[in-house]
């Protein structure tokens, strides 16, 4: 097709040189293009860190704690529920910098800077150039990464990581070596050790390459390469942790996430007196655990003010059961399993919603993330750590309120939804376009897999924020050719002699 091949880059992202300069720039703009996007990403998050005092969470303290114990001779006390890429991250910076954070926080700004980057080169390798640039600038500006990188969490972690495995993938179909898709492999690892949700991309990825492809064996071959490299990254800790606990996993918290989203976010749609539930009573432990996790809900219908998790229920269960971790989750698994077969129209219609509302995104409260270090309970050796705002950081809110309000994805969710619609229709139909499937694949497979496990969370639209942002910015760039190809070829058939 013509205007596939007018309006779709010819070059990989490395293109070979062919002019020169002193420096050698000329020779390779999109390096250059990179670079410059990096420092316009990075502007903005250093004056974060200037302005604004380490954001803790609800899961800050989890990540810390092993760390603390760590390096206070008290051994590695990491739960199952949490993989342990981001805790080596947070200790590798304690050890250097010593204690404060810092440095992880700017550690993590960089990291999110480098997403900009990385998001420029899917852009560049799939629609063209403009549609990188105009991408990167969205992560660039976008205030809810730069405030999420800003937390003690593993968001800008993820993301990164995430990000570098689709850009790899790319790489990949853009150039024939083996080598992207080893590298791809291990990025996926050091995703799934992040956050388990990056496993998503070993399910996504396949189909999608596969029809990128149009042929089983070159399919195979790929996936093959990542899928083992890989394991390489993550078969090592999945079997730390069957010894230890006894369960062959990166990271054990299926059953947390499932009562999440069954007992917590969707509480009035889902009852653990089912019959199917119920049947579990036949156990001791099993019923008292459903007890609890039956009560949790109807304290929440009640207060739902209360701070009721996913965590604390499984510690409960715990406690009056004297299940491992391991085995207290696969009691969790089951019970909320048995809750959604129970009640499927419910799941179906809720994980759809959910899946929606990911998208959109939602606007928080840049003074709630301020000041939420004050309810998240860090005391006696940890309360040295965090602390209010200092007097020059206070005096700095307003600046840094303009800097995070530059853009919210929240607030042209719409307009993103019928771009991002667009580009995966351009996708579909371009031949050339066609790797950027893998990019519209792995976004929609890690909003999925977040909606249907857990549910809806503001934080879990970041992720595949930037694979968002160049699937939409195709679908503006690629609908804008297309129409400025009709015109001017309808142009010259109306000027054409008869």
């Amino acid at each position: 097709m013509e205007l596939a091949r007018s309006a779709t880059p010819t070059a990989t992202l490395l293109a070979a040189p062919r002019a020169h300069s002193i420096f050698g720039l000329r020779a390779h703009p999109d390096l250059v293009i990179a670079a410059t996007l990096f420092l316009l990403g990075a502007a903005p998050r250093l004056a974060y860190v200037a302005w604004a005092p380490v954001f803790i969470g609800g899961d800050s303290l989890q990540y810390f704690q092993p760390v603390h114990d760590l390096l206070n001779g008290r051994g590695f006390t990491l739960s199952l529920k949490r993989p342990p890429a981001y805790p080596a991250l947070l200790l590798a910076s304690q050890v250097i910098f010593g204690p404060s954070f810092v440095p992880i926080i700017v550690v993590q700004h960089l990291l999110g800077a480098a997403t900009v980057s990385l998001t420029y080169g899917i852009g560049r390798m799939t629609f063209g150039r403009p549609v990188g640039v105009l991408a990167a600038l969205l992560v660039a500006a976008a205030g809810p990464l730069m405030r999420w990188e800003h937390f003690l969490m593993s968001e800008a972690l993820f993301t990164f990581s995430h990000t570098l495995a689709v850009f790899l993938i790319v790489l990949g179909l853009r150039r024939r070596a083996a080598w992207p898709w080893v590298a791809a492999g291990l990025a996926v690892g050091l995703a799934m050790l992040t956050r388990s949700a990056g496993q998503v991309l070993l399910l996504a990825i396949p189909p999608a390459l596969l029809a990128v492809e149009r042929a089983w064996r070159p399919a195979l071959t790929k996936t093959a390469l990542m899928f083992g490299a890989c394991a390489l990254v993550v078969v090592p800790w999945m079997a730390r942790n069957w010894f230890v606990h006894g369960a062959f996993t990166t990271a054990g918290a299926a059953g947390q996430n499932l009562i999440t989203y069954t007992a917590i976010i969707h509480r009035p749609d889902f009852s653990f007196e089912d019959p199917m539930v119920v049947a579990l009573d036949a156990d001791p432990k099993k019923a008292t655990a459903r007890k609890i996790v039956q009560k949790a809900l109807e304290d929440k219908l009640v207060k739902p003010q209360l701070d009721v998790t996913g965590l604390g229920i499984h510690n409960r269960i715990m406690e009056e059961t004297r299940m491992s971790q391991a085995q207290a989750d696969a009691v969790m698994r089951e019970i909320a399993l048995r809750a959604i077969v129970s009640r499927p129209e419910a799941y179906v219609r809720n994980t759809l919603e959910d899946f929606v509302e990911i998208f959109q995104g939602r606007e928080e409260d840049l003074r709630d993330h301020w000041d939420l270090w004050t309810s998240r309970g860090w005391r006696g050796p940890f309360a040295r750590f965090v602390g209010p705002a200092s007097p020059d950081q206070e005096a700095a809110f307003a600046r840094l309120a303009v800097l995070d309000g530059l853009y919210h994805p929240a607030r042209a969710w719409a307009p993103l939804a019928a771009l991002f619609v667009l580009g995966l229709g351009l996708s579909i139909a371009v031949g050339p376009y066609r790797p950027a499937l893998i990019v519209a694949f792995a976004a929609l497979a890690l909003i999925l897999v977040s909606a249907a496990t857990v549910g809806f969370v503001p934080r879990y639209r970041l992720p595949p924020d930037p694979l968002i942002s160049v699937v939409a910015m195709g679908g503006l760039v690629g609908s804008w050719a297309l129409l400025r190809r009709r015109l001017v070829e309808r142009g010259r058939t109306s000027r054409a002699p008869a």
